[in-house]
């Protein structure tokens, strides 16, 4: 996942966890076993860079990517589900998590964890900073977006957001191909931040 994360474009950004709760709805239907080995393949590689048990949402977020930004990732692959995947999000299983190194959590309570722990908070009480950052890692939350697909189901385009603090957390879109029955990340990128 380094190697993806590398060749993207750098964007300052900063990324509350939680904003698309209100725009979006919530499906009955569960997520669809292609959809699961996406995440499956992206969580296997992620690394917050803290180690340990990582906190992840219950609830996928919308993908909110453009036609356009669906063009440059893809270089004029279009995208079918677009629509969807910015109005509707799924619940996570703990059953579709391949990893014991994630916990699913609310994303609403995780929140006011991460405003408790975020490190300039914390530092500015006084708290060293390293105990500062790493209190703050280890209350962060990992999001996953809803997954877009081509007309052929062979290319796939998530993002994900990791948020520690105000200042602190990162990002990026995505894009997948399906080789054979497999899943790959690609080198094809949208977006990433950091802060």
């Amino acid at each position: 996942m380094k190697t993806i994360l590398g060749g993207l474009v750098l964007l300052a950004a900063s990324c509350a966890a939680g904003s698309d709760a209100s725009k979006v709805t919530v499906s009955k239907s569960p997520l669809t076993p292609e959809q699961i080995a996406i995440y499956n393949v992206f969580l296997s590689t992620y690394n917050n860079g803290a180690g340990g048990i990582v906190n992840l949402g219950n609830q996928t977020i919308a993908l909110n990517l453009s036609n356009q930004d669906a063009d440059d990732c893809l270089s004029g692959t279009k995208l079918e589900n677009l629509a969807e995947t910015n109005s509707t999000v799924h619940t996570i299983a703990p059953e579709a998590i391949d990893s014991k190194k994630y916990r699913l959590v609310d994303a609403d309570q995780q929140t006011a964890q991460i405003r408790k722990n975020d490190p300039s908070r914390t530092m500015a009480e006084g708290r060293p900073v390293k105990d500062a950052v790493n209190a703050a890692f280890a209350s962060g939350l990992l999001e996953i977006s809803e997954i877009a697909f081509d007309k052929e189901h062979h290319y796939a385009v998530m993002r994900f957001r990791f948020v520690c603090g105000g200042l602190c957390g990162h990002g990026a879109t995505l894009v997948l191909e399906k080789i054979g029955d497999k899943w790959q990340p690609t080198k094809r990128s949208c977006h990433d931040w950091i802060s």
